[in-house]
């Protein structure tokens, strides 16, 4: 049994992280926003400690890190504040090196932070350039903070970004007409996974800190072209949905000022120049697909799509 602080409970990671580690015989610390929510009563009645604060308390950070034996912590950026993310992510760590009693560190960041400057205009749009450069800087702070154990994760795309709330923002005109327009070609591979996959897989990292020491590996379950991944969404919603591909020159004068499409394109010129390739780590799991996960939230994604003419 390991003791671990869990960043962000009551959110997608989070709170997939400390259920996970709940399910497998595992105490947790909570740390909440709001200990009277019903996400963080859920992980008390669950058997988890809950502490509330925010990130940049670092009292209560260092109440909630002390006596555990490792934290799960997370890159969240700030709309308001660029700084906050590194700020958050340095406060964190800095109550664990306090608490003396914690050995490992497990960081979920982002897919693609290692290799995010090699992308030629990749510091055309201000809000992608503090995206880019916060994750990049949160791994280097894992990496030196002097734990004996640190394990990256780097999470593809959400699947939940597929259904709403997420999907307002990620998928704008597909919810509207039917049509994604986006950077993506169809035949562009996109790396998926369940936020409660991710829980299953940190907890699975945090029970055997030799093994994945010092590792940094890209979390995905499925593999999809954007296509393919398309049609699932057909299928499940009932509507024909499509895509169009934004001509190179519209998109790179798109991405200036649009901070979604400029991630879109990084992604799209990131294969073009360099040939990444999904290569997702072996945790051992059965992860699920991302058909799957339509069946299984089927009512969502139906309501996700229903304006869809």
């Amino acid at each position: 049994m390991v003791k671990v602080f869990v960043a962000g409970a009551t959110g997608k990671q989070g709170g997939a992280t400390a259920r996970a580690l709940l399910n497998n015989g595992h105490a947790v610390h909570s740390f909440v926003r709001n200990a009277e929510s019903d996400q963080a009563k859920a992980l008390k009645n669950q058997g988890a400690e809950v502490f509330q604060g925010d990130w940049d308390d670092a009292q209560a950070l260092k109440a909630a890190v002390t006596g555990t034996a490792a934290i799960f912590l997370l890159s969240l950026p700030s709309i308001t504040d660029p700084k906050a993310e590194v700020r958050w992510i340095a406060k964190i760590l800095d109550a664990a090196r306090q608490a003396a009693s914690v050995q490992h560190v497990v960081y979920s960041s982002v897919w693609g932070t290692d290799v995010y400057d090699i992308v030629p205009g990749w510091d055309r749009n201000e809000l992608g350039v503090n995206y880019w450069r916060s994750k990049s800087t949160g791994e280097d702070l894992v990496r030196n903070g002097g734990f004996k154990f640190y394990t990256i994760l780097r999470p593809t795309e959400f699947m939940t970004n597929y259904l709403n709330p997420s999907a307002n923002f990620q998928l704008g005109s597909l919810l509207k007409d039917g049509t994604w327009r986006t950077p993506f070609p169809q035949g562009f591979l996109k790396g998926l996974i369940d936020p409660d996959d991710i829980g299953r897989i940190a907890a699975t990292v945090i029970s055997a800190p030799e093994k994945f020491d010092r590792k940094e590996l890209e979390v995905t379950a499925d593999i999809l072209p954007v296509q393919g991944l398309l049609k699932l969404l057909s299928e499940a919603s009932g509507k024909e949905l499509k895509i169009q591909t934004y001509e190179r020159e519209e998109a790179l004068k798109l991405a200036q000022a649009n901070p979604l499409v400029h991630v879109q394109l990084q992604r799209v010129i990131q294969f073009e120049q360099a040939g990444i390739k999904n290569n997702p780590g072996d945790f051992g799991l059965e992860l699920k697909s991302f058909k799957q996960f339509l069946l299984e939230h089927h009512t969502i994604v139906v309501d996700t799509f229903k304006n869809v003419p």
